[in-house]
């Protein structure tokens, strides 16, 4: 078995969200409640082993609801759900395949659109698919992107599910 890395560079943009109705029960503490990630708006380069396979990865597998599933996260985070999009940035993903024998067209990026108008298409962070089988990413210094650039509360949406 051999082992790939494939790396995901884009411009994404990290949200900041929280169930509204976990904000009143903390009498709207937002810090005390908030979930965090990022949702890729463009990739612009994957590669494995270092190569470019931009052009030759796999189509876009488009999957229904996948941020709805990552801002739904059960009992202690119901909808309506506040959102806070925070800012977009150069951003990169990786992660580690093995496989008997790479084929570049067996990546295939995990993809949703027009699930709210302020989101027409993302492509998701946490995973890629790849020979039909779902491969978790991991990100480098996530901590440096926490928190650095406040809480975008000017920016505040209301997703009602």
């Amino acid at each position: 078995m051999e082992k790939v890395k494939i790396c995901i560079e884009g411009k994404a943009t990290y949200y900041e969200w929280a169930g509204k109705p976990q904000l009143e029960e903390n009498d709207n503490d937002w810090c005390s409640v908030y979930y965090s990630g990022f949702i890729f708006e463009k990739i612009e380069k994957v590669t494995a082993n270092g190569e470019d396979i931009t052009k030759t990865k796999g189509k876009y597998l488009m999957v229904p609801n996948m941020i709805r599933e990552q801002w739904s996260l059960g009992e202690d985070h119901e909808f309506p759900v506040e959102v806070r999009p925070v800012r977009t940035i150069d951003f990169d993903v990786e992660c580690e395949v093995e496989c008997d024998d790479f084929k570049p067209d067996k990546v295939q990026l995990r993809k949703s659109t027009y699930e709210f108008n302020f989101i027409p298409f993302a492509i998701d962070t946490t995973k890629i698919m790849y020979d039909g089988k779902e491969v978790e990413t991991s990100i480098d210094d996530w901590c440096d992107f926490c928190d650095r650039w406040g809480y975008g509360e000017s920016q505040a949406i209301i997703v009602e599910e």
